[in-house]
């Protein structure tokens, strides 16, 4: 395997990598939310890891609601969620 295509499979599995830890493990990341800040943790470290300084910019955010939701496709129930200004 030459190194760019070694190089992109790298790229290519760190990706998935991340994507497995955010919308997999994670999950929904609301604002304000401590999935948020779980995000927020997991992105910071990998920032450091790669040498880069990362740092925290907090300002302020209209507070989300959940409000009851159902989806059903046929009799097949589906979970969601509504997030909503509150």
């Amino acid at each position: 395997m030459t190194s760019d295509r070694l190089q992109a499979q790298l790229d290519a599995t760190r990706a998935y990598n991340d994507i497995v830890q955010l919308a997999g493990d994670i999950g929904v990341r609301l604002a304000g939310t401590p999935a948020e800040g779980q995000g927020l943790d997991y992105l910071a470290d990998q920032f450091q890891q790669a040498g880069l300084h990362p740092y925290e910019e907090r300002f302020p955010i209209p507070v989300w609601t959940e409000r009851v939701t159902a989806l059903c496709v046929g009799d097949r129930d589906i979970p969601a969620i509504s997030p909503c200004f509150g």
